[in-house]
This record gives C-alpha cells, sequence and structure tokens, in this order.
C-alpha cells in the first residue's frame, strides 16, 4: 500500500514565503486519521496540503478528524492563519 501523505508548513509572519517557513509536518494517513504535533510558538500560518482528498480539522482542542469535516481536494492546498503561540494542530482523514 502506497503512503498518502498531508504536509503541513509553519510559517512566522503574515506571509508564507521560503524566508518565513519555520518548519514542516508529515502526516501519514495510510492507515486512518492522523494528527500533528502541536505548532511551533512562532507559527502564525500554515500551508496544508495533500496527494489525496482529505477532510481536516484544525484548531486548540481537535479530535479526530472525520468524514464531515473541512474538505481539500487531491493536489490542492489551503493557506490557514493560526493564533501565535495557540498550540494549535491539525487532524486530518482521507475522504472516501
Amino acid at each position: 500500500m502506497a503512503t498518502t501523505i498531508v504536509t503541513v508548513g509553519e510559517y512566522k509572519g503574515a506571509k508564507a514565503t521560503a524566508k518565513n517557513l519555520i518548519t514542516t509536518q508529515i502526516l501519514d494517513i495510510s492507515s486512518g486519521e492522523a494528527a500533528s504535533s502541536a505548532f511551533n510558538a512562532s507559527t502564525r500560518k500554515v500551508r496544508i496540503s495533500s496527494d489525496v482528498a482529505i477532510r481536516f480539522l484544525i484548531g486548540d482542542s481537535v479530535t479526530a478528524a472525520v468524514a464531515s469535516d473541512q474538505y481539500l481536494g487531491a493536489d490542492q492546498y489551503e493557506y490557514h492563519d493560526v493564533d501565535e503561540g495557540s498550540g494549535w494542530v491539525v487532524s486530518a482523514i482521507q475522504h472516501a
């Protein structure tokens, strides 16, 4: 079975540029739901992308993503602003 991943890029400042990239987290959702580690305290924006269609949640008290959560199509990406120092996470699952 091929690995199915969700990529979460964390950026400092209001612009998601290579200069502002703090770190990138890779979530393996091949076997089901996966959650990121808490965002870096300096993170202000995240970029979520995936090689398959997914459902995801983003926030401070996120539980496991389910089929009715926010949708992101395969090979697409979205940017989301986050509260600096919030400790937010992303939870994702492959869309059926």
